[in-house]
């Protein structure tokens, strides 16, 4: 990971991404300018967990290679006392246009968000949070797996 971007992380400036009012309640992460396809948007967060101490519904299964060796950690999607702007980016199942991506500084996994396509100005940033994620508080689409969705499961990377 640059130097550049781990300014970006501490600071949470990245320039082209604000939070704003979504049309239902609550608040999401907007472009403020064009996004070009695959640019690093975001971090997430978060911390890293066993999995086995915590409660499931809030984790986020993350599978990464590092120096040839395989490793499964859990990302605790309730974030943490330090706030990001990933960690405001809401949930679609239909129409994702970012997704994480496991970035490394020092050998320390970051959770980073990067655009899936072109995402223009004035368009709300949203992940897929899995199919078997629950917790779901809004779904932007509104889809019919998210709105009934009720059996505890848990999403993965």
């Amino acid at each position: 990971m640059t130097p550049e971007m781990q300014a970006k992380i501490a600071a949470q400036d990245w320039g082209n991404i604000a939070v704003q009012d979504t049309f239902a309640e609550g608040k999401g992460v907007f472009a403020t300018e064009n996004i070009p396809h695959g640019q690093v948007v975001c971090n997430y967060g978060g911390k890293f967990v066993n999995g086995q101490e915590e409660e499931g519904d809030f984790l986020f299964e993350i599978n990464y290679t590092l120096d040839g060796i395989q490793h499964r950690r859990f990302l605790d999607l309730r974030g943490s006392d330090e706030k990001t702007m990933g960690q405001t980016i809401n949930h679609s199942a239909k129409h994702p246009n970012v997704a994480p991506k496991v970035f490394f500084s020092s050998c320390v996994p970051e959770v980073m968000f990067v655009s899936l396509e072109e995402i223009k100005e004035g368009t709300q940033l949203v992940w897929n949070y899995g199919r078997n994620f629950q917790g779901v508080k809004q779904c932007v689409t509104g889809c019919q797996k998210c709105v009934t969705k009720s059996q505890k499961t848990s999403g993965s990377l």
